[in-house]
């Protein structure tokens, strides 16, 4: 690793002097969890805690004894005078050991648990073209399920759940071993980063998971205890506050609102609620209409019709379809204005303008029609005091990657178990 430093190519001349001058590396690991499923040991236990803090420390005494024999045979790191080591402890690199990100690595490596993270869910929904939707079990879970002889029944109600806590007929021995990154307590969590941050002299990636239910001061209190332990840093990701993060287990959305698969589209309803509104174009008038939910304020459908000179019928008809066919697919109103706003100019829009017609903001009929419909939305917004927000393309309630599998929330990054895909 210490040569990588002379032979990398860096992508400005200020990043390779810098780098070069204290020579730090990130020696680390991964699959702490496994470690300590297979040595017997809770992730949320002082054993489990100090197991982790030996693995950390011996690494950091084995990485800090080798930066000290390759000081004695290349010389130190060029700011090692100006360094907390001069003059008596003589080093080749200014740092040794991080525990990094490690989706990607973990994933190949065939590892549970990325980096120092607890293993995401004894149990998650896999979909696939050729098989459809099946149940993953974690290979250490069942290994230890058939050892223990636990039943085929017993591991369906797991798989339903996510979990094997509180599951009749799972071994207390399994379920204290064996929890997902939701079903240990922030505590625990934090405490974990703190035992191998003392052993490692640059920060550590890890998450701090949160249920949906946790306060402002909750998240307050998180990092005042990392605070008060000398942690560098931590990511702090309370459950359910993006839309579209994973689930784990069979949950009902609260509000009521359809969950859709990928490709899947909402049924025109029978009847909504809506408004015509008039836009005057470069072409003439155009009649926008805006059906919504009356219950929620959601947005469903537009429908397009134009005046007797207001333009091109077929064009703005299919406008309107596609427009109606996206919101039903669950795409988020504001992309779709994004969309239309991004259009080019229109001459017949310019001319008129420069004529001194009054025509509605836009500059183009595919603006004008974005323009109109976000006004629409805004107004809805705040008419059903936020209660409006479009169906998201999920998958029962999952995020999905770019391959069709599902993205779990590990290392302040996601990442997917299936194609390696990781994104921080």
């Amino acid at each position: 690793m210490d040569n990588l430093i002379d032979v990398a190519e860096y992508p400005l001349p200020l990043i390779a002097e810098a780098t070069r001058a204290t020579r730090k590396i990130g020696l680390g690991f991964t699959g702490l969890a496994d470690a300590l499923i297979m040595a017997g040991l809770p992730y949320d236990s002082p054993e489990g805690r100090d197991y982790a803090a030996r693995i950390a420390g011996i690494m950091q005494k084995v990485a800090g004894a080798t930066s000290r024999e390759l000081a004695e045979e290349k010389g130190c790191f060029p700011e090692w005078e100006k360094s907390t080591y001069h003059p008596e402890k003589k080093r080749r690199n200014a740092t040794c050991v991080t525990i990094a990100p490690t989706g990607s690595v973990t994933t190949m490596a065939g590892c549970e648990g990325y980096g120092i993270e607890p293993v995401f869910a004894v149990a998650y929904k896999k979909s696939t073209n050729v098989a459809g939707d099946f149940e993953v079990f974690s290979p250490l879970f069942l290994e230890a399920c058939h050892k223990h002889g636990v039943a085929r029944d017993i591991l369906k109600e797991v798989a339903r759940r996510g979990s094997c806590q509180d599951v009749k007929g799972i071994p207390g021995e399994i379920a204290r071993i064996f929890k997902g990154a939701q079903e240990i307590s922030p505590e625990d969590h934090i405490l974990m980063q703190a035992e191998v941050q003392k052993h490692v002299d640059n920060a550590v990636s890890k998450t701090i998971n949160l249920p949906g239910t946790a306060t402002l001061e909750d998240i307050k209190k998180c990092y005042r205890m990392a605070y008060d332990l000398g942690l560098k840093g931590i990511t702090v990701f309370r459950d359910g506050c993006k839309e579209g993060t994973v689930t784990i287990g069979k949950k009902e959305d609260p509000s009521g609102r359809k969950v859709l698969r990928r490709g899947e589209i909402l049924p025109r309803p029978r009847s909504a609620h809506g408004m015509t509104h008039r836009l005057d174009t470069g072409c003439d008038k155009l009649y926008l209409t805006v059906n919504y939910q009356p219950d929620s304020g959601e947005i469903l459908e537009t429908f397009i019709t134009t005046g007797s000179d207001g333009g091109c019928l077929v064009y703005t008809e299919a406008t309107s379809r596609l427009i109606s066919l996206a919101i039903r697919g669950g795409i988020p109103v504001e992309e779709i204005v994004e969309q239309l706003q991004g259009t080019h100019s229109c001459p017949s829009y310019m001319l008129a303008r420069g004529k001194g017609r009054n025509l509605s903001p836009g500059r183009s009929c595919a603006s004008a029609i974005a323009y109109k419909v976000a006004k629409i939305k805004k107004e809805l917004d705040k008419k059903y005091n936020g209660n409006s927000e479009q169906v998201a393309m999920l998958a029962d309630g999952h995020m999905l990657c770019q391959c069709g599998q599902r993205l779990e929330q590990a290392e302040g990054c996601l990442v997917c178990r299936s194609c390696g895909f990781s994104k921080c």
